[in-house]
C-alpha cells in the first residue's frame, strides 16, 4: 500500500477506520451519507479499491458503478420524494476533487431547493475554434479507443 493510499480518508472509511453512515455495501462499492450534505440524502458512491479518476477504472467496474449510480438515483427519487438528482464526478483538483479517491455525489433535488445548478458560462467561440476543438477530440478519441485493451477485465 503506498503512502497516498494509506492517507486516503475514503480508503480508511472503506477499511472501517473512520465511522460513517453506510447505506449500501457489496464486494466492489461502498455508499455512505455525505457528512456535509448539499441536501438530505446526499450520497457518496465509491469503489472500495483506491482509484483516483474514472480513467483508471477497469471497464467492468466503470459499468458497475454506473449501474449502482442509476439505482441510487432512482432510490432517492422514490424514497425522499426528490424531483431530480444532481450527479457529480470531479476528476482532478482543477475540477474540484479535494481527495484523490474516485467518488460520485448523488444529490437529491427539489424545485427551488436553493442549490445552485452548476454554472457553466457560455463562452463565444468562432466556428473555426469549434471545428479545431472537434478535430482534436476526435483524434484523441480514436487514439484512446484503438489503444484500449479488449475483454471483460479491461
Amino acid at each position: 500500500m503506498d503512502e497516498k493510499k494509506e492517507a486516503c480518508p475514503f480508503c480508511e472509511i472503506v477499511g472501517g477506520k473512520i465511522q460513517t453512515r453506510r447505506v449500501y455495501e457489496d464486494d466492489h462499492v461502498l455508499v455512505i451519507l455525505d457528512i456535509n450534505p448539499a441536501s438530505p440524502g446526499h450520497l457518496l458512491l465509491m469503489p472500495k479499491k483506491h482509484f483516483r479518476t474514472l480513467t483508471e477504472l477497469p471497464i467492468a467496474l466503470t459499468t458497475y458503478l454506473a449501474t449502482i449510480c442509476k439505482q441510487l438515483s432512482w432510490a432517492v427519487l422514490r424514497t425522499l420524494q426528490a424531483q431530480g438528482t444532481t450527479i457529480i464526478l470531479a476528476q482532478g483538483e482543477a475540477a474540484g476533487q479535494h481527495v484523490p479517491h474516485l467518488l460520485f455525489h448523488i444529490i437529491p433535488r427539489k424545485e427551488q431547493d436553493g442549490l445552485m445548478p452548476i454554472n457553466i458560462p457560455q463562452q463565444p467561440f468562432t466556428a473555426q475554434d469549434l471545428n479545431d476543438v472537434k478535430a482534436m477530440i476526435i483524434h484523441g478519441i480514436k487514439h484512446i479507443i484503438e489503444g484500449m485493451p479488449k475483454g471483460e477485465n479491461a
